[in-house]
């Protein structure tokens, strides 16, 4: 009776799992995918692979040449490419010396030590080029492998994951090449390899526009920042004096600034400077949920706040760091760890308490600056590189609250800080919609790439036997 019982068991539980799976597909190791499609170990199919060098041969320090071969490392890819930032090259002769790094046209790029499954596809500046050891170079040759798709297959969440399942050590990870020769591939046909990989390269052609557009509206705003918060540049309304005659200049402690623009120190601008306290200075603790606790990498190098970096105090822990709690419109500046960072306290976050590496500058009603003028004003060169000439004169990069209040700061009249404060707050909101939308269109190819690269969307009419339930 019993073994009748299992027999059915295991013929209803089969029956289950195929039912299932849509018409036209099959199950996997990988999941459900296309019936025609095939599941591959990269081992089966006959690629060119090696990893870079390493040996008595790999180049030294001294060995390193301002120009010659690029020497690509690990942290030169990123982003499906190879980027020359910080790029290192070696002589011919060198290069000539290692030769299983030589990159060619078609390779594919995988980091396999320390950050594990960086992808790059080898672009045509840099065939010939040579890597080094933390990568593995694949070229899928006339496989049933097309090496754009490959990559793209690569950077799919899941691919990803079984790759850092196969790295080993605990000091340094490394993916062992022979672990990476096991990764199963899913593989469609060569014209639907191609119809993907295309799909997807569209999308990351939008991508990579979009941060070019960023990184360009960045630098205006910083050479408007430059040119207006130092009156090297007025606005029409403000350039012209009574008399109708423009405005000159005059020489101060910093230097030559408009003639109608005084020199202030923060302090005497201020209400309060302050910083906050750490919970543990007094036996407390973080908590799961409560009042919100502003570190400094609450604070993202943007200027806004990242709510999932947020930690939580209980009301007691909060009522005993009274001098801590911070208000809407207060503006918070790094003085410890990353120096720097700033950004004005909104109600959105409140209550909410802080810690002695973020200073609390609290504005008094009297103040001859504006405060979204000094908000811009911590975002200048000027203001970072007099932090960076403090903090170095220190054991520990800090600023002290002494230090932040000596801040000297040129002040036009207060009409002139606001039309400077909200030309610059625009040029913020439009980067800052430009950065939502390449973060949506990245969670779109993230989308994009799960549905594709698994056959659940199609983009080739599949033949009429392969269709969905």
């Amino acid at each position: 009776m019993t073994n009748q019982v299992a027999e059915v068991s295991a013929k209803y539980l089969s029956e289950v799992e195929e039912s299932a799976v849509p018409a036209g597909y099959k199950q996997t190791e990988v999941g459900v995918i296309p019936k025609h499609w095939n599941v591959i170990q990269l081992k089966e199919l006959g690629l060119d692979i090696s990893d870079g060098n390493y040996s008595s041969k790999y180049p030294r320090t001294d060995e390193f040449k301002s120009l010659g071969v690029p020497f690509i490392r690990a942290n030169n890819i990123k982003g499906l490419t190879v980027v020359d930032h910080d790029m290192r090259y070696i002589s011919y002769k060198k290069h000539s010396e290692i030769t299983k790094g030589h990159l060619k046209e078609g390779d594919v790029l995988i980091t396999n030590r320390g950050e594990i499954g960086n992808i790059a596809v080898v672009p045509l500046r840099h065939v010939g080029s040579n890597i080094n050891a933390q990568i593995v170079r694949i070229n899928t040759g006339k496989s049933a492998l097309l090496g754009t798709y490959f990559a793209f297959y690569l950077q799919r969440t899941e691919t990803n994951q079984r790759l850092l399942d196969m790295q080993t050590g605990s000091a340094l990870k490394q993916l062992p090449v022979n672990r990476l020769l096991t990764l199963p591939i899913i593989i469609p046909s060569n014209e639907e390899q191609t119809t993907i990989a295309n799909a997807l390269s569209d999308v990351d052609a939008l991508i990579t526009e979009l941060e070019k557009l960023i990184t360009k509206k960045q630098a205006i705003k910083t050479a408007t920042m430059q040119q207006l918060l130092t009156g090297r540049t007025r606005l029409p309304e403000f350039s012209i004096g009574d008399d109708g005659s423009p405005k000159g200049y005059k020489q101060s402690e910093l230097g030559e600034i408009p003639e109608d623009w005084e020199v202030v120190q923060l302090s005497e601008c201020a209400e309060t400077i302050t910083k906050g306290t750490t919970p543990m200075t007094i036996g407390k603790s973080f908590v799961g949920q409560g009042i919100t606790f502003v570190k400094v990498e609450s604070i993202n190098e943007s200027g806004q706040f990242d709510f999932s970096k947020f930690a939580h105090i209980d009301n007691e822990t909060d009522r005993l760091l009274a001098r801590s709690r911070i208000k809407e419109n207060d503006l918070l500046i790094s003085i410890a760890g990353a120096l720097g960072r700033s950004i004005i306290v909104t109600s959105e976050i409140l209550p909410a308490n802080t810690n002695q590496a973020l200073a609390i500058v609290r504005l008094s009603s009297r103040s001859l600056l504006v405060l979204g003028y000094l908000y811009h004003f911590t975002k200048t060169i000027m203001f970072h590189h007099c932090i960076a000439e403090i903090a170095s004169q220190g054991a520990q990069p800090n600023l002290s609250l002494g230090d932040l209040g000596a801040f000297k700061i040129t002040v036009p009249g207060a009409k002139e800080q606001t039309a400077i404060a909200t030309i610059l707050s625009d040029m913020d909101q439009e980067i800052q919609a430009l950065v939502q939308r390449l973060n949506k269109t990245r969670q779109i190819k993230q989308g994009m790439m799960q549905e594709l690269l698994t056959g659940k969307t199609r983009l080739i009419k599949p033949s009429k036997e392969v269709t969905h339930e």
